[in-house]
This record gives C-alpha cells, sequence and structure tokens, in this order.
C-alpha cells in the first residue's frame, strides 16, 4: 500500500512545492481507486504535545498550516479529486472529542485557528469542509450558526460543500436541517425521509434549505467532472515508483536534526567499525502486529514490505561495519512463558487459566475457558477467528489467574500494554490499575509497568483482569503481559563493545492516536533504556518518532546526537539512515516546539477538560499565546524552539532590505528581500523565515509571528535572494469591539533566520497610517 509521511513531517519541510506535488501524488493515488474525495486537509492546530493526532497537523503556527494545506489541496484538487479541509474548528483534543466543548474568545479562533480554513476557501478553493464533533463556545461545530453561516458562506464567500465528521452534529433534525450542513456522514436525521418528510409536511422544516444543499453538492459535483468521467483512473497505478519517491522525498527533507554535537553525525564509517542500533523500533514488529505508518485510526496504513531501522543502517554500510540490532527488553517481556496455575486436581500446570466473557464485567458463565502459555495477544487477540468477529464480543472481559516463582532473586518488573481496562494484582496486592490512573489524568498509558523485589524460589500468585471498553479506545483490543528480571547488562555489553549507538525510540498506533490524548512521557521503560545506554556508551544517537515534544528531560544532555523523523512512511527509515551517514544533508525545521517539561508549555494550565461540567469544557485560556508565542511572551528557553532544524552545512543570512508598495489592488504592502549563502563545504538547505512584531500596540501581540518562509537549496559557496511578499493583514491584529482586522500605525520588527529563536537579520518598518480591514 501506499503510505505517506504524516502532514507534521511536511510541514517541517517547508517546501510548498513539495506539498503541492503530495497533493497531485495524492489526487493519483485517490484516482487509481476511484475516490472522489479526500477527507483531509487536517488543519488543527498543535495546542499541545499532547494531541492525539498532532501529526496529521501541520504544528502550532496558523501561516505555516494556512500555507502547506491550502498548496496540498490545489495539487490534489488538479488531479479531480476533492479535497475535505478539516476539522472546523478548534478540535485541539482528542480526549472526549465528541462530547467537549471549546470556549475560544473570537479574537483566538481569527488570529490563530481560522486562518488555514480561510485559506483554503479563498486561495485553494477547497471543495468541501468537514465540521467537528466537538461544540466552539456552547454550539456543536456542525450546526454552529456564527461558524458555518457568518463565517464560512457569508464573510469567506464557500459555496462548497460542508460535511459532518462521522457521526458529529447535535440537536434535533430541525435545526440539522435549518443550518448550513449539507451532508450529515455517516447517518443522521438530517438524510433520513421517515424524519424529514413528515416535518416538511408540518412545516417545521422550509424544503427550500434541501434545494440549497443539494445545489452545493451537485454545483461540485459537476465542478469536479465526476457526471462526466468513471473517477477510476485505469492508466494509474496505485503505489507508483513515482509516489513512492515523494513519500521518501518528504521524509528526506522533513527529518529534523536537533543536536549534534562534536559533529557526531554524519556518521564516519571510517572511524566507527561497529555500530548498535537499539531500542524498541530498532526492528519491525513481530508476532502478530502489522507494520503500520502514523497513528491509530483513521489515518493509519498498514503497508508490505517495510525496511527496519536496523536494515537500513545495515543497507547504508554494506560489510564495511558491523551493524548489531537488539530490540527493547520490554518486547521480549511479553513472550515470556514462565506462569503455571492450579489444575482442576490440584497440581500446578503450565500457563495462565483464562476465562473470556461477552461484557465487560465478568458476569454469568464465561463463553470461553482455556489455558495460556503467554499473554502476548496483538490486535484482533490470539482468540477462535469468530469470537472476534461475533458483535456479542464487541465487550470483553477476561480473567486469567496464575502464578510465578522467580529462580533468583532480584528485582523485576511486571509490564502491561493494552488499552486501558487492566488490573493486575501480585499476591493479592493491586500493583497496576490503569483504568483508575485514566480516570485520574485522562491520559491514554498503553503501557504500564512497576518493579517489585523477589525472592527466588517463591511463588506468587498472580491475578489479571482485562476489560475491552470499545467506546474508550476504540482501536485497540489487545493484552500484551509480562515480567522479568529488571537486567539491562546484556544491552548494555553490545552497546559498551561498539564505537556508536543508535537507540530507535518514541511513539507508535500504540501509543498515539485518533479518539485518544497521548502522555508526555515514553512509553514504560523507554527512558530507563535510554539512560541505560548513555551510560556505558557516550556517543549515542537518539532516533524519534512521533507527533510531537515528549519527555527527554532525564537523557537528553548525555546524547550528543537528537533526530526527530515523526512518523515513517514505508521506505522512511531508508531516508534516516542516508542522513545519519551523510547521504542526503538534514534540512527539516520544527512545525511545534519542543518543551523541555510538558509543565512548561503555554497550554499546560489549560489543556484539561472540566469533568464538572456537561457537555465538558475546555477553556483556550491561553489565547492567542500558543507555542513559540506564549514561549517568547513568558521568556522561558524551550528545549528545541519553533522553526529550529540543523544541517551538516552552514548558512550565513545578510542583505536585509524593505520596498514598500504601492497600493495597486492587491493588497501588498511590503516587499522583504535577504540573501542566504551556504558557508560550508556541502550542499543543503536552509528554511528562511520570516518574522514580524508590533511591540507597541493597544492590544497585547505576540513578540513576534511568522509571515513568510520559503526554503533554498544552496551548492557550497552559493549564495541566493529570497524574497518575502508581507500584505496588509501581515500587520493587523483582529479588533473585537470593531469587527475589523486592524493595523496600527507605528513601528512594527523585522526579523529574519534559520528559527523564532535565531533571527541575525533584524530591521524596523514603520507604518505611518493605521488601517482596517473588513472580515
Amino acid at each position: 500500500g501506499m503510505a505517506f509521511p504524516p502532514a507534521l513531517a511536511l510541514a517541517a519541510t517547508g517546501d510548498q512545492d513539495l506539498a503541492r506535488r503530495m497533493g497531485e501524488a495524492l489526487g493519483r493515488e485517490a484516482r487509481a481507486l476511484g475516490v472522489h474525495i479526500c477527507l483531509g486537509p487536517g488543519m488543527n492546530m498543535a495546542r499541545a504535545p499532547l494531541l492525539g493526532r498532532n501529526c496529521e497537523y501541520y504544528g502550532e503556527d496558523p501561516h505555516l498550516t494556512a500555507h502547506m494545506s491550502t498548496e496540498l489541496i490545489r495539487g490534489l484538487q488538479s488531479q479531480g479529486v476533492m479535497a475535505c479541509a478539516k476539522h472546523y474548528v478548534a478540535n485541539e483534543m482528542e480526549l472526549q472529542r465528541t462530547g467537549s466543548d471549546s470556549r475560544v474568545d473570537e479574537r483566538t479562533l481569527r488570529e490563530i485557528y481560522l486562518p488555514p480554513f480561510e485559506r483554503a476557501v479563498r486561495v485553494g478553493n477547497t471543495g468541501s469542509i468537514m465540521g467537528a464533533y466537538n461544540r466552539v463556545n456552547g454550539t456543536p461545530s456542525c450546526i454552529n450558526d456564527w461558524m458555518l453561516r457568518q463565517v464560512l458562506r457569508d464573510e469567506w464567500g464557500f459555496q462548497g460543500i460542508i460535511v459532518s465528521d462521522w457521526g458529529a452534529g447535535g440537536g434535533s433534525a430541525e435545526k440539522w436541517s435549518a443550518g448550513e450542513l449539507d451532508l450529515a456522514m455517516s447517518s443522521g436525521p438530517m438524510g433520513n425521509p421517515e424524519i424529514v418528510l413528515p416535518l416538511i409536511e408540518q412545516g417545521k422544516i422550509d424544503p427550500a434549505v434541501y434545494d440549497r444543499k443539494v445545489r452545493h453538492l451537485l454545483t461540485r459535483f459537476i465542478e469536479f467532472g465526476f457526471f462526466d468521467h468513471a473517477q477510476k483512473d485505469s492508466s494509474l497505478e496505485v503505489g507508483s515508483d513515482e509516489n513512492y519517491e515523494i513519500a521518501l522525498d518528504i521524509s528526506r527533507k522533513g527529518t529534523v536534526l536537533l543536536k549534534n554535537e562534536s559533529n557526531l553525525l554524519p556518521i564516519d564509517t571510517n572511524k566507527v567499525k561497529s555500530i548498535a542500533v537499539v531500542g524498541l523500533f530498532a526492528e519491525l514488529p513481530t508476532g502478530n502486529l502489522p507494520y503500520v505508518t502514523g497513528i491509530a485510526g483513521s489515518s493509519s496504513i498498514s503497508v508490505p514490505h517495510p525496511v527496519s531501522m536496523s536494515q537500513a543502517v545495515r543497507d547504508q554500510v554494506g560489510s564495511e561495519v558491523n551493524v548489531i540490532s537488539m530490540p527493547d527488553d520490554i518486547a521480549t517481556l511479553f513472550k515470556t512463558t514462565n506462569y503455571v496455575h492450579t489444575a482442576s486436581d490440584g497440581s500446578l500446570q503450565p500457563g495462565m487459566w483464562a476465562e473470556y466473557y461477552t461484557n465487560t464485567t465478568f458476569s454469568g458463565e464465561p463463553e470461553l475457558a482455556r489455558v495460556e502459555p503467554d499473554l502476548n495477544f496483538g490486535h484482533g487477540w490470539r482468540l477462535k477467528s469468530w469470537l472476534v468477529q461475533d458483535k456479542k464480543f464487541r465487550r470483553l472481559s477476561v480473567r486469567l489467574n496464575g502464578a510465578v516463582t522467580p529462580t533468583q532473586s532480584g528485582v523485576y518488573q511486571f509490564v502491561k500494554k493494552s488499552n486501558p481496562g487492566v488490573k493486575v494484582w501480585l499476591d493479592c496486592d493491586l500493583i497496576i490499575d490503569d483504568l483508575a490512573d485514566f480516570e485520574k489524568t485522562h491520559w491514554l498509558r498503553p503501557t504500564a509497568g512497576v518493579t517489585r523485589e523477589l525472592t527466588a524460589g517463591q511463588t506468587y500468585d498472580l491475578k489479571i483482569d482485562y476489560v475491552n471498553i470499545p467506546d474508550l479506545t476504540p482501536h485497540m483490543k489487545s493484552l500484551q503481559f509480562g515480567w522479568g528480571l529488571v537486567d539491562y547488562s546484556e544491552v548494555q555489553e553490545k552497546v559498551r563493545s561498539c564505537d556508536l549507538a543508535i537507540v530507535c525510540a518514541g511513539f507508535d498506533h500504540m501509543t498515539e492516536g485518533e479518539g485518544v490524548d497521548r502522555t508526555f512521557e515514553l512509553s514504560y521503560g523507554q527512558r530507563e533504556f535510554i539512560e541505560a545506554v548513555t551510560e556505558v556508551q557516550s556517543q549515542t544517537v537518539v532516533v524519534l518518532t512521533g507527533g510531537g515534544a515528549c519527555a527527554t528531560e532525564s537523557w537528553v544532555d548525555q546524547v550528543p546526537a537528537l533526530l526527530e523523523t515523526w512518523y515513517l512512511a514505508r521506505d522512511g527509515a531508508q531516508a534516516v539512515a542516508e542522513i545519519l551517514f551523510g547521504k542526503v544533508n538534514p534540512s527539516g525545521k520544527l512545525p511545534v516546539t519542543f518543551d523541555r517539561r510538558w509543565e512548561d508549555n503555554p497550554a499546560y494550565p489549560h489543556y484539561k477538560l472540566d469533568w464538572s461540567k456537561k457537555p465538558y469544557t475546555t477553556d483556550y485560556t491561553e489565547g492567542i499565546f500558543i507555542g513559540y508565542r506564549g514561549y517568547d511572551r513568558s521568556g522561558k528557553k524551550p528545549l528545541f524552539p519553533f522553526g529550529h532544524g540543523l544541517s551538516y552545512t552552514t548558512f550565513e543570512f545578510g542583505d536585509l532590505a524593505l520596498e514598500p508598495l504601492p497600493d495597486d489592488g492587491s493588497g501588498n504592502l511590503l516587499r522583504v528581500t535577504c540573501t542566504v549563502r551556504n558557508t560550508g563545504k556541502r550542499a543543503g538547505a536552509e528554511v528562511a523565515q520570516l518574522y514580524v512584531g508590533d511591540e507597541d500596540c493597544s492590544v497585547p501581540r505576540p513578540i513576534r509571528e511568522l509571515k513568510g518562509f520559503r526554503r533554498v537549496e544552496l551548492q557550497p559557496g552559493e549564495s541566493k535572494q529570497v524574497s518575502f511578499m508581507l500584505d496588509r493583514r501581515a500587520f493587523c491584529f483582529w479588533d473585537e469591539p470593531s469587527h475589523v482586522w486592524r493595523a496600527e500605525s507605528g513601528v512594527f520588527k523585522i526579523a529574519v533566520g534559520s528559527s523564532s529563536r535565531d533571527l541575525p537579520l533584524k530591521t524596523d518598518f514603520v507604518l505611518n497610517s493605521g488601517y482596517t480591514l473588513k472580515p
């Protein structure tokens, strides 16, 4: 199958041309499959690193999101495939997304959360827009008159199709029908003639509203040629070489080199003759778990013939370098079989006694009872297929009873990997209760573990209760459990014997996904594993996967080189290996701030649900000061700033010049130019970033805001001029009392550089007279 890196990786490339090419490739894939509408791009903001779908979005900045997503829309729709910009709007929390209410002031909506959708309509001409699950300021998104009629239809002039998210909506059939929603997916009272026709006959629904909805649908279908030809184009190939090359290009350009002390990278194979590739993602999943690119949910794709990180490293070095691979010990724990249970005759027999119930309360007689030799059930379980397919097993509880007997004394770990719903007792002591943890913190912790000191030869009773709650975590019907000595001696011995270690850590589709938010911490055991490696090997590279920042504080200072790869498509590991060994020069830039601690994030005090209210409310109290805007305001130093990304070469910025433009009706006010020079010894790419700040204003404004970015490819010693066009809107804030965009006269700070905190070029621009713009 065809799997592209996620939107966050595309955003990290800073390459608008590549975004358009990816859109074209998605269009070709869709036409090859006969798909009319692609449900994307996702254009919500990475308000917090915990948001489960961050990797499906374009980061924390509205300008970056608006320009990259609009280019993708233009590329996609050029192939005769309709885009569906989503999720409109303020859908920045996956937890309880269908029952939450985003409380956001209008200025924050106008300046941060609406601009990507506005550009998608006004510049991208997106064919459709998807309403979100959540409420906005008390009203469900899909029937929110202010959002859909006043802003989207009347102000922006959108005449395309408004689609609901699957099962989203709210209110009565009359409310659905009277509103601007055109298409209720995948069902809803608005499209049910048995409900609607009597209401029309009773005069409760005006049939003219249905004429308008049908007109929106048919007009766009005609415009896209859906009635003129078959959507499936048999001349196109699913997963063509051209499309795979674009996916590989995104991985190469979107991987971010965060840290590279003493120029550890690229790895010099003349000096490095042995490498250990270790960690949770060093190898492909084994057993019945598929290799999935991306997160759990609607964007996950299983791909055939993937390449592991260890194999990709081997492919780069050939026989010159000895490559040793070793997965994280946690994965091997789940394969343990040293359990016993008491049989009906009173004897101890191998395995755990398991009882399966078709309810979540262990009620009645079990549907199935048997011995399980190990507790390594992945997606779909290791049950008879009829049990999985039978709808009565949609709700499932399993009770496991047995015992363990350690052969040597020491500290042991007991680890589970599953959705919330596991309780574990050791000798009647409740040692794991992840459902209680979930109810306390509301973050998904799929992998949880504890350590206990055990005595050799002593038998300890073990009881495990598992409950599958599909409403809570619909993507995960799985349980893995294991136990064993806490012992990193083997991995440390291998790592110590090598010249360099590569640790593959982060998140995957079991720990990050749609419908749930994730933890800031890496899953259980990863921190300890990285610390054990760095304890014996100073030459360590950590390769991270995931949708943004995570807890690194305990080990990041001991690691000289750090890469963020987001999520890798089929050939993504190849791209990372090419960067590690210098075949490709890294050029990705962070589309999100990397927090040193979650508590430092501007949204931290507010990114939560008020469980005392229903619908549950989440207040966007940080307002416009999300991400780097909030960090700049507080003066806190992030781990890595927005826009940051290193290269194997060096760049120099110079010749900053401002050219005020005549008012010719285009709306452009100022042209900013500068030169970027490659001062190093190898070809590379820099993403020049332009920020604008208004320090003397009647309302609080960010110190700087991204208003332009350009990717520049340069040979050694080569210089290129970069030009940015700033329109009148670039200097405005939303004036809520007057309901207009307003720019006040005075001094604006113009800054250009390689990240939001590395801005060597700075100058002032004086706006002699203020102005207002209609929305």
